[in-house]
């Protein structure tokens, strides 16, 4: 069984690792990326949903629950797609995903789940090798500096989001939850894009493609 787990997780880890390039593939303003990213990804899994949806009964509180979770990655999405358009590929990723250095330092303070001292060392090794990484981007100057600041917030957005999802999927099957969340984070998206006056249409067909295959791989198979 945990042999089965690491597999999907390294899959998972797999899938999520081309979101970066083909956002940047994609000729389109960052925001509205993330958009389609998160509307596309909650129609593929609409049928897991309604399936899911006739054995689950949801409480109003939990759909404040999944709205909040979907703001954190609707704001995740946002500031790590943007991020993108300002400093390297590799410093981006490399600053976003340090998320789980924030679930844990939240996690500890908000349910009081305390790390093993080798928890601590694994941290610490992975902001040394964060800092590192990220000071070596290949970019420079200012834009640098802000892009790497928006990857960062990106990753307290989505340490946001897994502090929130982990309460909320202890009682809402992963396929409705995830459709719901993904629905909610795409109607914040779309509001800021409309905010940021960002078009969200007149593409070219290959930055289509790169839409939907952002949200099918990296998000329904490998986020998900």
């Amino acid at each position: 069984n945990k042999l089965s787990v690491r597999f999907i997780l390294l899959g998972g880890v797999l899938a999520i690792s081309g979101a970066a390039i083909l956002i940047r593939q994609a000729q389109a303003d960052p925001i509205a990326i993330a958009f389609y990213r998160m509307a596309f990804s909650a129609l593929f899994l609409g049928p897991f949903a309604l399936y899911e949806l006739r054995r689950t009964r949801l409480a109003k509180k939990d759909i404040g629950v999944l709205a909040l979770a979907g703001l954190f990655l609707g704001l995740h999405f946002a500031l790590w797609n943007t991020s993108l358009f300002y400093t390297s590929i590799t410093s981006s990723v490399v600053l976003v995903t340090t998320q789980p250095i924030f679930v844990t330092i939240f996690g500890a303070l908000l349910l009081k789940e305390i790390p093993s001292r080798g928890a601590w060392f694994g941290l610490a090794l992975a902001i040394l090798g964060s800092a590192v990484i990220a000071l070596g981007g290949s970019s420079a100057g200012a834009s640098r500096l802000a892009g790497n600041i928006m990857a960062l917030a990106g990753a307290i957005m989505a340490a946001g989001y897994f502090l929130v999802g982990r309460v909320a999927r202890r009682t809402i099957p992963a396929g409705l939850y995830s459709a719901i969340v993904y629905g909610f984070s795409s109607l914040f998206l779309l509001l800021f894009a409309i905010c940021f006056k960002q078009p969200l249409g007149g593409y070219t067909g290959a930055t289509w493609w790169s839409l939907v295959l952002l949200a099918l791989i990296p998000t329904v198979i490998g986020h998900t």
